[in-house]
């Protein structure tokens, strides 16, 4: 399955982020809080990059619900600024 990466902020679209960018976000995260960090991904994302990490899976395509599949991307892409 192919994955779509974004930063995310309270009641503002989804920016896209590389693979890369989100591991890192998690591997700083984790680090932190095994030294002892006592603070939620969601607050210290904003504090260092101004969004919380998310990955989202593509959508499974198959023969049958091609077409409705493709309509729904069409949308989502509009709305949300998604590159499929």
């Amino acid at each position: 399955m192919d994955f779509n990466y974004f930063s995310v902020k309270p009641e503002e679209f989804p920016t896209p982020i590389t693979e890369e960018q989100y591991r890192d976000a998690w591997r700083a995260y984790w680090f932190n809080r095994e030294d002892g960090w006592e603070i939620s991904v969601f607050r210290m994302k904003q504090i260092t990059d101004g969004g919380q990490p998310y990955k989202l899976g593509s959508l499974e395509e198959n023969a049958f619900e091609l077409d409705t599949i493709n309509e729904l991307k069409e949308i989502l892409q509009e709305e949300i600024h998604i590159n499929g």
